[in-house]
């Protein structure tokens, strides 16, 4: 349960995927709004939790997901139906945090570079994410630590979206450029653009001085994608209701995996899906060099078991040789 106090709302949760906004300014008989959050089939609520300004507010399931929503615009109190309530929210992400049940999820709003979101699951780690994009700054207890005032090192990483809700909004993305390209193909100053950008790219020098067939090829498909998302970058600058947040991967690859798709601008180089790529600094390799040079002669106890018992019986065969010796004499 959480009482939003600037709306006078309170909001309250249920197993069942449900949240019930009841207004606090009379007595209710029935809720304002039911939420249905989408966690996904056999999914249940398990702990949610809104910001001060009650204009945003993050939701968790017995999965380790955590969904975020934007309800800035949201009018509780207008004479709407239930489709054009959820209309008026905004899911701006949904990741995978953990791999268990969350237990309990809290809001840090006490630093200028963003929200952070707490949350704790039974998968025995407590975890810190941005309100803002979704980011994983870390966990509590790692090494090394975190600098929370400085945010830059987390530009350029991609959260861990739930690939299914991921899916689903590239193809939203996809169908809304599509439609958006063909309304603006008559636009005069749109196609001035698309031309100026055709003409710098053509501009451009080629990578290499000489290259084969293959990386000639290469090196064009890249140019195109290049300039597909720089046609989708104006697109965005002359819809002026456009209000996107989360980076989409390049539909105009193949490759799902392609981690370079920011449609705002922004390389996203330090992502694969399977795993966040981590920097191989000199002192790692100088740390592992020294370990290696400091068991380099090391060996099995095994190996020491055998060789002791050859010793032994060296030395036990010396000691026999040498008494047959004394006999003789």
């Amino acid at each position: 349960m959480e009482i939003l106090d600037d709306l006078r709302v309170l909001v309250s949760g249920t197993a069942d995927q449900k949240l019930r906004f009841w207004d606090l300014k009379e007595i209710p008989k029935k809720p304002l709004f039911t939420l249905d959050i989408d966690h996904g089939a056999g999914e249940s609520l398990t702990a949610f939790k809104a910001t001060s300004d009650s204009k945003f507010f993050v939701t968790a399931d017995t999965h380790g997901q955590i969904k975020c929503w934007n309800m800035s615009k949201l009018d509780l109190r207008a004479d709407l139906d239930e489709k054009e309530m959820r209309a008026q929210l905004r899911d701006e992400w949904f990741i995978s945090a953990h791999r268990k049940i969350i237990n309990s999820i809290s809001l840090v709003e006490s630093f200028p570079s963003d929200i952070f979101i707490i949350s704790a699951s039974s998968d025995c780690n407590i975890l810190l994410h941005r309100l803002s994009n979704g980011v994983k700054i870390g966990q509590l207890g790692q090494e090394p630590l975190w600098n929370i005032h400085d945010m830059e090192r987390y530009a350029n990483i991609r959260p861990y979206y739930v690939r299914e809700w991921f899916n689903e909004r590239r193809e939203k993305f996809k169908k809304y450029v599509e439609v958006k390209m063909s309304s603006m193909k008559d636009d005069a100053s749109f196609k001035a653009k698309c031309a100026l950008l055709e003409t710098d790219m053509k501009s451009k020098p080629p990578s290499k001085r000489y290259m084969t067939q293959r990386e000639e090829k290469e090196e064009a498909e890249k140019r195109a994608k290049e300039l597909h998302r720089d046609k989708i970058k104006q697109l965005i600058a002359y819809d002026e209701f456009y209000e996107e947040t989360v980076p989409f991967a390049d539909f105009s690859s193949d490759d799902e995996e392609d981690p370079h798709a920011d449609m705002k601008g922004k390389a996203l180089t330090m992502y694969n899906w399977k795993s966040q790529r981590r920097q191989v600094r000199q002192r790692d390799v100088d740390k592992a060099e020294e370990r290696h040079q400091s068991v380099k002669d090391w060996k099995n106890s095994k190996v020491l078991i055998a060789e002791a018992k050859e010793l032994m019986a060296r030395a036990k065969k010396t000691v026999e040789s040498g008494q047959e010796r004394s006999n003789k004499i």
